[in-house]
């Protein structure tokens, strides 16, 4: 009679060790971003936190008319990022916004936005051995998002990334994770939790 009773609590001890080990989560936070308000659980500490402006002039949007050489960078209004640092070096995860981005949505300007994602893809496949793993149209609070995975390398260190794009309300917004692949298995668990909890506000 004892030795099934001892069976079944080891065995329920060892569904809830996976759950007991996950990343700890925690309670969103309102914070607002190139004047739009969001909720969204942030890190937890050690992870630091710091507010910064995005500059004018940020190489990241093409213009959707015909380049010279290269890309072209457009003139931004401006936005708000929040960087979250861990205690490990050589990561980080930020959350970004762009004010009036020229777009409602992705389907409103398709040659725009194809100049856009073909830039993303640049950025990462520049780098040494940059490679995009995996590419996915997803939902950022109801938000059509682009997906990307990504590795590169960093000399001789691997290093991965996250990102989540999407437009709301006329403001381009991304979820962006970089670090070293041997911390990604806890970075990402942050990622997944933020992006999970993220909420237009």
């Amino acid at each position: 009679m004892r030795t099934p009773r001892l069976l079944w609590l080891a065995l329920t001890a060892l569904l809830l060790l996976p759950a007991c080990s996950s990343t700890p989560k925690t309670s969103p936070e309102k914070h607002t971003l190139a004047g739009q308000t969001v909720e969204f659980s942030a890190p937890p500490a050690p992870w630091s936190k710091k507010v910064q402006e995005i500059p004018k002039s940020w190489d990241m949007v093409p213009t959707s008319e015909a380049p010279k050489e290269g890309n072209q960078v457009r003139e931004l209004p401006g936005g708000t990022v929040i960087r979250f640092t861990p205690s490990w070096p050589d990561g980080h995860l930020t959350v970004s916004a762009i004010a009036d981005w020229g777009m409602k949505s992705w389907a409103e300007d398709p040659e725009k936005t194809q100049a856009h994602v073909t830039h993303l893809h640049e950025q990462i496949l520049k780098r040494s051995e940059g490679k995009i793993t995996r590419q996915a149209e997803d939902k950022l609070d109801g938000e059509t998002s682009l997906r990307l995975e990504f590795r590169y390398l960093d000399g001789i260190r691997e290093m991965k990334g996250l990102q989540v794009h999407a437009i709301h309300q006329g403001h381009y917004w991304t979820i962006a994770l970089l670090c070293p692949a041997e911390n990604f298995g806890e970075a990402a668990g942050h990622f997944e939790n933020l992006v999970k909890s993220f909420k237009f506000l």
